[in-house]
């Protein structure tokens, strides 16, 4: 079995993603999704996306049946879940990527799972197979919110094809788009 290298994500109509430190929406049937994809896979994400990430109940943990790699700028945070590591991130995107590929299982698909950073970076390291990206039929962005806070899910670069476009089964309101590397 070979090894995938995906980025999933989530965004309005708008292409938002977040605001001021959450998904602005809450989608029963997208989360069943995300954790069907990376169920027993290695997930890569930003600080603040791992901030965000509800704390199960029963376990105690986050996302707790997937390893966890968390790009910081803070090299004091230190964990000891062995599940869960921290790994400073630098100016060199290459050697970052190359770094938290080599950090996870050597048997198990990686998806990149946010925030925008991490997409960006993703994206152009040239070592993504596939993006999984769900697209929710509503807009998020009400009037008060304020702009700054606002995240947006990056433009997809021309080294990606979308390769397949479905309407979810089970919610009308989410389609989904599969891109894969030209």
């Amino acid at each position: 079995m070979t090894r995938q290298i995906g980025l999933i994500a989530a965004c309005d109509l708008d292409g938002m993603i977040g605001y001021d430190g959450s998904i602005p929406w809450f989608n029963k049937t997208d989360l069943k999704r995300f954790k069907s994809k990376t169920s027993n896979s290695t997930l890569i994400m930003g600080r603040k996306t791992y901030a965000s990430l509800p704390t199960n109940k029963v376990t105690g943990k986050k996302l707790s049946d997937r390893k966890k790699i968390v790009l910081t700028l803070n090299s004091e945070l230190k964990s000891s879940d062995p599940y869960l590591i921290y790994t400073s991130a630098e100016n060199d995107v290459d050697s970052n990527i190359n770094q938290v590929i080599e950090l996870a299982d050597k048997d198990k698909d990686i998806w990149f799972i946010g925030g925008k950073a991490i997409y960006e970076m993703a994206m152009d390291s040239g070592l993504v197979d596939i993006i999984d990206l769900t697209i929710i039929n509503i807009h998020a962005e009400k009037p008060d919110m304020v702009f700054e806070k606002v995240v947006w899910f990056p433009e997809v670069p021309y080294t990606y094809k979308v390769v397949n476009e479905i309407n979810n089964t089970d919610d009308k309101l989410l389609w989904h788009r599969l891109y894969e590397r030209r």
